[in-house]
């Protein structure tokens, strides 16, 4: 066993994503004390070296943003893909590190071409001012055609965006959960070209902090979702309710709620399956691990 010897360079820091385009290994987090999102990045998996933060220091988005997952594409070394929900009027108070109940309304992508050196922002979605996508977290991905994908939830709808030009323009949203219940950790993966699976918990009521959610777990899947109107097949994938009650998303300022943590996850694997794992505490006690895969094959993502 190795021990990693990357420490800590910065006071405090939060929310790491780690990715490989194959050759080099990249994770971004928050920058507490500055509200950016850092990159680090290792050829040999010991020694991590800074890149250019996403974010310029003057940069509105700074102290105001939740960051998603960092994706690589493995079919082109060097370009990264940062996805981040921040608000069209910052508030220092709103959507900080640590969480919030801030109003983040604004979808972004940074892109990266050169593995962190330099990034250029761009706007996926811009919501009415009273929603907020900050429900944990915005998730990215990349399909093996390059075309990128990104989810997010306001806790009511789960919406899905698609780019067939590395992140430069991005399509109108799809709504992809259905119409009742809340819907949170939003997780979204990509096989072949335009084969996608996105996940979520969906709750029996529209508030994810009500006592009287029986909570279960889901997946919407399609095969052409760069299309201009893309199809998408609805899936429960839990036989069994997962979790009963509050639902909470605020991290460490979560007072009942948080027994399921935040690491739901779904991925497509070499057989263009899906595959998903996810904390359950449904029958009461602690959180057991559980796992499923299924629903249509969506493509090798290799």
């Amino acid at each position: 066993m190795t021990t990693q010897p990357l420490g800590g360079i910065i006071p405090l820091d939060d929310r790491q994503w780690q990715t490989s385009d194959g050759s080099t290994v990249y994770m971004s987090f928050h920058d507490v004390p500055t509200g950016n999102i850092d990159i680090e990045r290792s050829t040999n998996g010991l020694v991590y070296t800074p890149g250019t933060p996403v974010l310029a220091p003057t940069d509105n988005a700074t102290q105001d943003n939740q960051l998603g997952n960092l994706v690589a594409d493995p079919h082109h070394p060097g370009l990264l893909y940062q996805v981040y929900v921040t608000g069209a009027s910052p508030n220092p108070l709103d959507g900080t590190p640590l969480g919030g109940p801030g109003r983040l309304n604004v979808v972004r992508m940074g892109v990266s071409s050169d593995g962190g050196n330099s990034w250029a922002l761009h706007t996926v979605f811009t919501g009415d001012p009273k929603v907020n996508y900050g429900s944990i977290f915005p998730s990215a991905a990349v399909d093996r055609a390059g075309n990128v994908f990104v989810a997010v939830t306001d806790n009511t709808n789960l919406l899905v965006f698609s780019s067939t030009d590395r992140g430069a323009h991005w399509s109108p949203p799809v709504r992809v959960n259905s119409p009742a219940g809340a819907a949170a950790f939003p997780w979204i993966s990509a096989g072949g070209p335009g084969g996608v699976a996105v996940a979520w918990f969906g709750a029996t009521t529209g508030d994810p902090n009500s006592k009287a959610n029986l909570w279960r777990v889901y997946t919407a899947e399609s095969r052409n979702a760069t299309a201009a109107a893309p199809a998408y097949t609805l899936f429960q994938v839990s036989n069994h309710v997962i979790h009963k009650g509050v639902l909470c998303e605020s991290g460490l300022n979560c007072s009942d709620g948080r027994q399921l943590g935040d690491f739901f996850q779904v991925a497509i694997g070499p057989d263009g399956i899906a595959n998903l794992a996810w904390a359950d505490d449904g029958a009461g006690g602690a959180a057991t691990v559980s796992y499923a895969r299924g629903g249509f094959n969506l493509g090798s993502p290799d």
